[in-house]
């Protein structure tokens, strides 16, 4: 009987380092998410820039 109480609190213990590890980990992974998205925006919106000024530049050096 006092066995499988200690294998019972064992078990429960396991298991709940395994969900702090698991929201641990899914919350990494959602900043990194996170991260990755800004960075990909703040580069989209850079070469939408750059295209921008070269587009500008285009036009202005055909006008003329």
């Amino acid at each position: 009987m006092h066995e499988s109480k200690m294998v019972n609190r064992n078990c429960r213990l396991l298991a709940t380092w395994e969900s702090v590890a698991k929201h641990l980990i899914d919350g990494a992974l959602q900043h990194a998410e996170q991260c990755l998205q800004k960075n990909y925006l703040r580069w989209m919106k850079l070469l939408g820039h750059a295209n921008w000024n070269w587009d500008v530049g285009a036009e202005f050096r055909i006008s003329i």
